[in-house]
């Protein structure tokens, strides 16, 4: 039986106020119901009020079927811990409605000063045309950018909500596209 190691995730877990996180929560077992529209609905709902409560500035999101990821500034307000934890309460009436639930841990990475956000944002962006949920002709309706955080790549979509073809089949870093860095002072 496979032993599970989640512990090894918390050890060196770093919170830092104004620090750019990029996160990774899936579904236990990695049900997919999480795009349901009414736990789409609440998880989507429940971000923005984490932003509205002052415990991160939400950069951008996507929720895919079986798992979300979330690109935000901590505020300090809450450890990151404490932010996924607040997320998930929030969420579970919704995800038990679904018959799902999260995953006991997530995965988060800290981003480094001289780190672009725009390519983590871009890589939430073509997560589901990667993944083959949608054509390239299609929007993706689970991904939110926050207007008050411009990410170069948008520019370049295709009528400002797909992207271009090439974008789905090259390694994102090899794109060569301009991301730009949401710096934190």
């Amino acid at each position: 039986m496979h032993t599970r190691m989640t512990a090894s995730l918390r050890r060196g877990r770093v919170n830092s106020a104004g620090a750019r996180y990029f996160i990774t929560i899936c579904s236990q077992r990695r049900n997919s119901s999480l795009t349901a529209p009414d736990c789409a609905a609440a998880i989507s709902g429940v971000l923005d009020r984490l932003e509205a409560d002052g415990d991160l500035d939400l950069l951008a999101h996507t929720i895919m079927p079986d798992h979300i990821h979330v690109l935000a500034i901590l505020s300090g307000k809450l450890s990151i811990s404490q932010v996924v934890g607040k997320l998930k309460t929030l969420t579970k009436p919704a995800l038990r409605i679904a018959g799902a639930n999260w995953q006991d841990n997530f995965f988060e990475h800290r981003l480094r000063p001289e780190e672009a956000a725009g390519i983590y944002a871009l890589y939430i962006f073509l997560n589901p045309y990667r993944a083959h949920l949608i054509q390239a002709v299609d929007v993706w309706p689970f991904w939110k950018r926050a207007n008050a955080h411009g990410f170069d790549f948008v520019a370049q979509l295709i009528n400002g909500k797909l992207p271009p073809v090439e974008w789905l089949t090259s390694d994102i870093e090899a794109l060569g596209l301009r991301t730009d860095d949401v710096g934190v002072d």
